[in-house]
């Protein structure tokens, strides 16, 4: 009796051990240079590297699922839309595929089948196998790998007319990542046990549809290292970034022009702004002081689709601070803004138009430039002086704007009571 107890004993936990499980790897699993847990391409040469977002705990339900939003090309030039040059890896419906960088585990002590099924848009109850069957021996342990699906074994067991034609549309799909004792066949329908904790699941969103809005970019201005892009824009669908595409090698970017494309001529780079607005200022950096740059910006989706370029404005060459402080000749103000600004050509005209008119006004200016270089190093390399420079210049700038509009006010209303007066 004893020993029988002993070995249900033993053989209860070597169950409760036995573990088949897919999960989705972390970042830290990536190899240097890969940039997400989901890929794809064309069928064949390189992949470029899907937006990404991790699964709510461990992916195994529906609701925490991973997610991935991938560009689909079906003849509207969405592959000259992307947002990097090797737009020939953009897939298509027939040829395309994308792969999931996974986690699988399999102590189970027999071989294990790994399927990848895709579910029905319209019928949410039904799976259908994209993708296995793949062998995984009964002491498998935490092996990484990529898992690879058609985007063809969809859209044949699927709905894809949305992605067939057009530039408005997007799809959605649920993909069940699984472990099986059975080997399925591509095609085959079921649920699989999809309510199972053993599997994962990954929301795939495709899209061929095309933004529309444009950034028009306002004024470019110089910086050390940098430029400060002012510029308007519209809003966009599944908003990702706004980027710059520039060229410093004395070629102009193409104002209107598709952003894939472009990233394709010598000497264009694509510049991560760094904001999320669509309309605003941001920095473009870094860049090489004196080397005029074409600058063209545009708005990417989740999907890495993006407008069209904005306008180009002429070339503009970033300069040394001590370069742009001679040339404004506002050291101090210049010094605290760190670039051509509105509050700096307000108090250099203040300068031109008025202190330079009277003698007094000449003296302060001759003492101004006497010693206010002598200052500025200070205030442009620390913040801290450069801000408190920024929000005095600003009081200032209100200030004097308040008085210009109230003193013609009280100078009305004196006269008005003066003239009252009088008649009484």
């Amino acid at each position: 009796m004893r020993i029988t107890l002993l070995l249900f004993v033993a053989f209860f936990s070597l169950n409760l051990q036995a573990e088949e499980t897919v999960r989705f790897a972390e970042f830290d699993d990536l190899s240097p240079g890969a940039e997400s847990l989901v890929r794809a391409n064309n069928g064949s040469g390189g992949f470029f590297f899907a937006t990404y977002q991790a699964q709510s705990g461990n992916g195994d339900t529906v609701a925490s699922a991973a997610q991935a939003w991938l560009p689909i090309d079906n003849g509207n030039s969405q592959r000259n839309r992307v947002s990097f040059a090797a737009t020939t890896l953009v897939p298509d419906l027939s040829t395309g595929v994308f792969q999931t960088f996974i986690r699988v585990l399999n102590n189970s002590g027999s071989v294990r089948y790994l399927h990848v099924a895709v579910r029905d848009p319209d019928d949410t109850d039904d799976y259908y196998i994209v993708s296995g069957p793949t062998a995984f021996s009964s002491n498998t342990s935490q092996v990484l790998t990529w898992s690879q699906v058609s985007i063809a074994n969809i859209c044949t067991y699927t709905n894809c007319d949305d992605l067939n034609s057009g530039t408005t549309k997007t799809q959605d799909y649920v993909f069940y990542f699984f472990l099986s004792s059975s080997q399925f066949s591509i095609g085959t329908g079921d649920t699989f046990n999809t309510s199972q904790a053993g599997g994962a699941y990954l929301k795939g969103n495709f899209s061929v549809r095309l933004p529309t809005t444009t950034i028009t970019i306002d004024e470019l201005r110089r910086g050390d290292g940098r430029l400060k892009a002012l510029f308007t824009g519209g809003t966009i669908t599944d908003f990702n970034r706004t980027v710059a595409v520039i060229n410093g090698s004395g070629t102009s970017v193409t104002g209107g022009g598709n952003v894939g494309t472009e990233l394709n001529v010598a000497g264009a780079e694509l510049v991560d702004l760094e904001t999320a607005s669509t309309s605003g200022e941001a920095n473009i950096k870094p860049l090489v002081n004196g080397v005029l740059y074409s600058i063209g910006m545009a708005i990417e989706d989740k999907y890495q689709l993006t407008t069209v370029l904005s306008n180009v404005p002429a070339a503009v060459a970033p300069a040394q601070i001590e370069a742009l402080l001679e040339k404004q000749a506002c050291y101090i103000l210049s010094a605290g803004f760190g670039e051509k600004h509105f509050i700096t050509d307000y108090f250099r005209a203040l300068r031109d138009k008025i202190l330079l008119k009277t003698a007094f006004g000449t003296s302060f200016v001759d003492w101004y430039y006497n010693t206010a270089p002598r200052y500025t190093p200070l205030i442009y390399s620390s913040p801290v002086v450069a801000f408190v420079v920024r929000c005095l210049a600003f009081m200032a700038w209100f200030l004097i704007n308040l008085a210009l509009i109230c003193l013609p006010i009280m100078l009305l209303v004196y006269a008005l009571n003066r003239s009252s007066r009088k008649r009484v």
